[in-house]
């Protein structure tokens, strides 16, 4: 029993370590982290330089010049008014950019927050997972087979709630388990 139960916590924990080790800097980190200081009351050039300089803190050169190159990219780089345009879309997550702001109060910045909520939020799906899996008498030596193939590694490492919306929807069946 004791030897399923460390294959769930092994399995969580390579899921979590692997997300904040090797974050993706995804583009909508950009939207979310400035979907963090739109809360905070920045506005205009302010959130521009806010956001940006938070994400050049945390990324290299190379990766910031990716997040800003093209046309659209470009654009919400050099236009406060065009970045502003983009949070509507973002800042729906409501509970997503709060835990981002949240993490900041423990000292992480906002952009580094994004991609640590989604490693933990992962970790969390995978500890789920598991226990639906022993619930159903199926061999727990599939689930690091099921979380290597099914995107788990992904959604750890993205600034996006993805790995949050994951843990909610396993937690659908967890009431059969209690």
């Amino acid at each position: 029993m004791t030897f399923r139960y460390l294959i769930i916590i092994a399995t969580a924990a390579t899921i979590l370590i692997y997300g904040i080790m090797k974050p993706e800097y995804n583009w909508d980190m950009i939207a979310y982290v400035a979907a963090a200081y739109y809360k905070d009351d920045y506005r205009g050039v302010d959130l521009t330089r806010e956001t940006y300089g938070d994400i050049k803190k945390e990324v290299n050169a190379k990766r910031f010049s990716k997040l800003i190159i093209g046309e659209y990219r470009e654009t919400v780089f050099r236009d406060p008014a065009s970045l502003e345009q983009q949070l509507p879309f973002y800042s729906l997550r409501v509970a997503y950019i709060e835990l981002i702001r949240l993490f900041k109060r423990f000292g992480l910045s906002y952009t580094k927050a994004t991609y640590v909520i989604s490693a933990i939020f992962a970790s969390l799906s995978v500890l789920v997972l598991g226990l639906i899996i022993l619930e159903a008498a199926v061999s727990i030596a599939i689930l690091p087979f099921i979380v290597a193939l099914t995107g788990y590694f992904e959604i750890a490492r993205l600034s996006t709630p993805d790995a949050m919306a994951c843990f909610f929807s396993l937690l659908g069946p967890v009431d059969v388990l209690i």
